[in-house]
């Protein structure tokens, strides 16, 4: 699970992505905080995105590969 958050009035996106960037997953909605799951394999790396739709904000990306 990857989850996004940030603490200034922004609308952020999300999505996570292969090496050779296939995409696997995103988070479009308005909600804060996002969180978005995927099935990965291990030995194998990811790219995750974070844009913003509206505003600025400093944000924090945690994966959790439990």
């Amino acid at each position: 699970t990857v989850t996004l958050d940030w603490d200034d009035p922004a609308d952020l996106r999300i999505d996570a992505r292969t090496e050779d960037r296939t995409w696997l997953a995103a988070e479009t909605s308005t909600d804060q905080p996002k969180s978005i799951s995927f099935s990965s394999t291990s030995g194998s790396n990811y790219r995750f995105a974070v844009w913003s739709m509206a505003g600025a904000a400093d944000y924090a990306l945690a994966v959790d590969t439990g």
